[in-house]
Order: C-alpha cells, then structure tokens, then sequence
C-alpha cells in the first residue's frame, strides 16, 4: 500500500491507527480484548478457536497489544468448551498426565513428572517415569539414560520451578507463588558484611525463614535464591554450589585478606572462623 501511494510504511500505520480512533468501541472489541491482550494468537488459530473470520483478528490486531502467554496456558486459568479443549490439545499436541495437560516435550514432561512427585525425587525415579511414558503414550522422544545425567541435570536446576539438592535429588517449588514481599525478605537476609558466603551460613542462621518458605536444605536455598535475584542484585553474585559472592569478586583475595587481619590463627582455628563467620566447611573452602 506504501508504494501504491508513495509513502512509507510507517505513514500507513500511522492512518490506520488515525481512523481506528475514530470508531465506536465494536462487538468484537468488547467480546475479544481481554484475552488477546492476555495469549499471543497467531490468525489460524484464533479465528477456529472463537469461530471468526481473519478480518476480526486482524482488526483486533491493530487495535489491541497482543499479549505473551501462550494459548495451551488458557487451559488451567480459562473455562473453554470441548471444542476449543480439542482444538489446544491438536494445536499443542498434549497429554493428559497426573490431571493436567502438558506439552509433549521433555522439559514439560520432567517438570510434571517432578511435580506429581510432591517430594524430593532422585534423578533415576524421574528417567524411569519418564521413560514408562514415553513407552505408554507412544511418544516420539527418546528415553532417558544415566549417561544424559548432566544434560538434564542442568536443564532442571535452570527451570524455574524445579530446587535442586544433594544427591542428585530434586522436587518441585511454587515459586511463582512468592510474593513480592516474600522476594524482599530473603534479599535482606543477604545484607550482610562484604565477603564469599556458602549458602550454609544464611541456612544455619535463619531458620525461621527458612521454615516460612518451605526451603529445606543449603542447596535448596541456594539454587532459589539464585532464580529469585539472578542478576538484579549488582553486589551479589552466584557462583558454583554453595559459593554467594557479597560485594566480593576475588575469592582468593578474600581468603588472602583474612589472614592477615586474623593472623597468628592455626589453620584449625581459622577454618572454624570461617565456618562460623561465612558458612564454608573446609572440605568445600
């Protein structure tokens, strides 16, 4: 239409928009804007999912911000029809495991699988889980062995709903349910003096926030709080297990420093100095 016109593409738009403004608010805008600034539609779908035609997609389109959720996610926070039920299951190929559909794909299935669990599950429950479905649902992914044990292992401990510990253990973690306030509490537990902390010493000396949150281990709480804060938090850096950098980036140097303001310690007593002081037991220090 531009170059019909010779303008540019961006004065288009700019027109459409000019004359939207100056219609009434229509049917489909008052029926249809809520979910679509909610699920990111694309046309094909949207058009069989509310049996319309492409004009009223594309008129909402340009009147409306199309949302960021996915459909498929309509499923557990819309009431839908039998029909637009089928239409999500076709669209997103689900299944229906532990009362919930899911997605077929193995990031979905193992944070379901973890989540039936409701407790910490060590990482062969989940393979052999994940594998009788597979074979029951004739799915076409491949099983799971002990030799994928550190791709999935890194998988789980960077889904946002899955806490990692020891062991090669895992359970599954509400933490969209975390409240901003809740966030903010366990920020000010790490507002403590400059130093390299182990995730011990912020487990061993705040038990009752610990017990608030249902955080049930150093590891737990390490691997929270590192999806919680993750980069916002400039002075706080998270390292490997069980390592928290506080207004510290040197770990050696930090070490270095300490000895000398605490010198003449024997290296006993100062390796309980640091364990009472930073959490770090010598065999992890």
């Amino acid at each position: 239409i531009g170059n019909e016109y010779n303008v540019t593409r961006e004065r288009i738009r700019q027109i459409i928009q000019k004359e939207l403004k100056k219609l009434n608010v229509t049917r489909e805008e008052e029926k249809y804007t809520e979910i679509f600034e909610i699920y990111n539609f694309d046309c094909d779908l949207f058009c069989e999912f509310y049996n319309e035609e492409p004009i009223v997609y594309y008129y909402l389109k340009e009147k409306c911000h199309s949302g960021s959720k996915e459909p498929v996610d309509m499923i557990d926070e819309v009431n839908l029809t039998r029909n637009q039920l089928s239409i999500l299951k076709r669209k997103y190929n689900l299944i229906n495991y532990n009362g919930e559909y899911i997605v077929i794909k193995r990031n979905n299935i193992l944070s379901a699988i973890i989540k039936k669990f409701n407790k910490l599950v060590e990482y062969s429950e989940i393979t052999n889980e994940y594998n009788r479905l597979i074979q029951n649902y004739n799915l076409s992914l491949e099983i799971l062995t002990e030799d994928d044990f550190r791709n999935i292992d890194s998988i789980l401990e960077r889904m946002p709903c899955i806490l990692c510990s020891a062991g090669r253990y895992y359970r599954y973690y509400d933490i969209y349910s975390l409240e901003e306030s809740d966030i903010d509490e366990l920020k000010e537990m790490l507002r403590v003096e400059p130093g390299d902390y182990s995730s011990e010493y912020f487990y061993n000396n705040n038990k009752q926030i610990m017990k608030k949150f249902d955080i049930r281990s150093e590891y737990e709480l390490h691997n929270l709080l590192r999806k919680i804060i993750g980069d916002s938090e400039k002075e706080i850096v998270f390292s490997r297990m069980p390592d928290i950098f506080i207004n510290c980036n040197d770990k050696f140097a930090f070490i270095e420093d300490l000895i000398h303001e605490l010198s003449p310690l024997n290296i006993d007593e100062f390796a309980e100095y640091v364990y009472q002081n930073y959490g770090h037991k010598i065999n992890t220090f």
